[in-house]
């Protein structure tokens, strides 16, 4: 295996990894905070890009929410 094919699966583990991280963030969010059971399957049919969209989106109106003083 040559550096670049190296270099290559190195980053590519590292994307699925960060992918898989936000699947689980997204998951717990939704369980734990809000009582939906999401399946983690159907969530990793999203892109990385979607799931980084989806985690800001969340963020974002939780700290609206803050904000206004209502209770998350």
């Amino acid at each position: 295996m040559t550096t670049l094919e190296k270099e290559h699966t190195s980053v590519a583990q590292r994307l699925q990894q960060e992918k898989w991280l936000l699947i689980e963030l997204i998951y717990a969010y939704c369980w734990f905070e809000k009582g939906l059971l999401l399946a983690k399957s159907d969530l990793a049919e999203y892109s990385l890009d979607q799931l980084e969209f989806i985690v800001q989106a969340i963020e974002s109106r939780e700290s609206e929410l803050i904000e206004r003083g209502v209770s998350v």
